[in-house]
């Protein structure tokens, strides 16, 4: 399973209960499609870039979710046909694990020691000067 953010527009003329049903409706399709609610944040109304089926805002959420990558086109295509959200956007989050930092640390540690031990500086470049003039031979 990968971790996705989904970000979800919903019309800004619904009431706070219908917005809540609406959000509960979003989650019950991740679950539908096998995935898991990690976190959820409401972002409130937001001005949109442009106008969107008629709207000049809209109330965002921010959904972190886990789900298998197989089933996020089902998941894709059922928040299409929910009407509901006038716009969304689906985006894989980058996770870095524990290993993969260590393995990182433990390699700067190699070039740190392998430079200090072999007594090398990196080359200094010396600063431009406007006054240095190039000889022409």
């Amino acid at each position: 399973m990968k971790l996705y953010e989904g970000y979800f527009v919903l019309s800004p003329d619904a009431t706070p209960d219908v917005r809540k049903n609406q959000l509960a409706a979003i989650e019950a399709l991740i679950q539908k499609a096998g995935g898991k609610i990690v976190q959820r944040q409401e972002l409130g109304r937001r001005p949109l870039g442009y106008m969107i089926q008629k709207h000049r805002d809209g109330f965002m959420f921010c959904v972190d979710f886990e789900l298998d990558p197989l089933a996020q086109e089902g998941f894709r295509r059922s928040v299409d046909l929910y009407e509901e959200v006038i716009k969304y956007m689906i985006t894989c989050k980058k996770i870095v694990s524990e290993a993969v930092l260590a393995a990182q640390a433990k390699q700067a540690a190699v070039v740190a020691a392998a430079a200090a031990s072999s007594g090398s500086r990196p080359a200094i470049r010396k600063p431009y000067s406007p006054t240095h003039k190039a000889s022409v031979s």
